[in-house]
């Protein structure tokens, strides 16, 4: 089972973390989201009730259903390094990637819909009065 990073290039953060995956003999994939339609692609088929993915990043192919776990950390935005970037093109990269990435059994940490809504500082200070802080 592999460990799937989302995160930037320039994350030194998410390299010491590979290295310590690799040392222990942890299959792991680094993925920038802005790399989609470049380095970075998605195959998908949903085929008499199943659906199978894959990824495919720096020469290493990786079946969604294989996957242990998503770390998003600091991604890229998802086709921003593409030959013509556009929202559009933002928006279908994003929703192909997660949405196939969600429907895997893979374990987050920091799912996007938890980071979305913690982006939220009113409801996050209601909580936490809510919780005696």
């Amino acid at each position: 089972m592999t460990v799937l990073i989302l995160t930037c290039e320039e994350d030194v953060t998410a390299d010491m973390v590979v290295v310590h995956l690799n040392g222990a003999g942890v299959p792991v994939v680094r993925v920038d989201p802005a790399d989609l339609t470049g380095g970075v692609a998605l195959s998908g088929e949903y085929v008499h009730g199943r659906f199978r993915g894959h990824l495919s990043a720096g020469g290493r192919l990786v079946s969604i259903g294989g996957l242990r776990s998503v770390w998003v950390r600091r991604p890229g935005t998802p086709a921003a390094r593409a030959a013509q970037p556009s929202a559009w093109l933002t928006e279908e990269a994003a929703q192909a990637l997660y949405g196939m990435l969600r429907g895997s059994d893979a374990r987050w940490m920091n799912h996007p819909d938890a980071a979305g809504r913690a982006r939220h500082k009113p409801w996050q200070l209601r909580l936490a009065q809510r919780c005696g802080l």
